[in-house]
């Protein structure tokens, strides 16, 4: 059965670049056009077999190829970090007729001084060829992070407001609470109960409601755990 497949057409050094491991088969040979590298998920969807050697029908707005696939690499995150598993190609750069890309550089230094330098490699290149805007992975990662971390500062900082709200909220009721009964704790002292008698009941009602206020509040937090969880990692 027909299939649909997210790609990306990647050079052969692409794999190694971004540290992303084969799990069968090899990256792509310099010129092969015809070859394909499926992830996990795609290589279980689209080859009843065993993947690596298998022909594959791609129907594009390019048009009609069988591709062969030369290997499998694990399954990532291609567009957002909470996405499920999806299946993923990747061809041979140049298999389309795209005018854009990306470039993936990997350094052992620190990538933000060396933009400069990039620039000007690519300058010798192709002085005409526009280049977008360049940042490390660990920028673009907090790019992918900022409305999760957002979300998680506003219910820290709600979350504490209503924590504080709410241990007000209870010490006002419990000091009405001990107000009512004032005449019973005089009745019973003057029958002869010790205070630790008198104010027994009152400590036990006391208890009773916080641990009821606390376990409405764990339900009510696990409910809504549910809701928010799936929105932290949204882009």
């Amino acid at each position: 059965p027909a299939q649909s497949v997210s790609g990306n057409e990647v050079d052969p050094n692409y794999f190694e670049t971004v540290g992303l491991p084969f799990v069968a088969g090899a990256p792509f040979r310099a010129g092969d056009v015809r070859a394909i590298v499926l992830n996990e998920t795609a290589a279980r969807r689209l080859t009843a077999t065993g993947p690596v050697g298998a022909e594959i029908q791609l129907v594009s707005p390019f048009g009609n190829t069988s591709l062969r696939v030369v290997g499998v690499v694990r399954d990532s995150k291609y567009f957002t970090l909470d996405e499920l598993q999806r299946p993923f190609a990747y061809f041979l750069s140049g298999f389309s007729t795209s005018g854009t890309g990306v470039l993936v550089v990997r350094t052992s230094l620190a990538p933000e001084p060396m933009i400069p330098a990039f620039r000007r490699e690519i300058a010798t290149v192709d002085p005409m060829l526009p280049i977008g805007e360049i940042r490390s992975m660990r920028e673009d990662l907090g790019v992918h992070l900022g409305r999760g971390r957002f979300l998680a500062l506003n219910t820290a900082i709600f979350s504490g407001v209503a924590v504080a709200a709410a241990m007000a909220a209870l010490f006002g009721s419990l000091s009405q609470f001990a107000l009512r009964r004032r005449r019973e704790i005089g009745i019973r002292l003057a029958l002869g109960a010790t205070s630790r008698q008198s104010t027994r009941p009152l400590v036990l009602d006391a208890v009773r409601m916080t641990v009821l206020g606390l376990l409405g509040g764990v339900l009510l937090a696990l409910a809504f755990s549910r809701i928010l969880g799936g929105q932290l990692y949204r882009t």
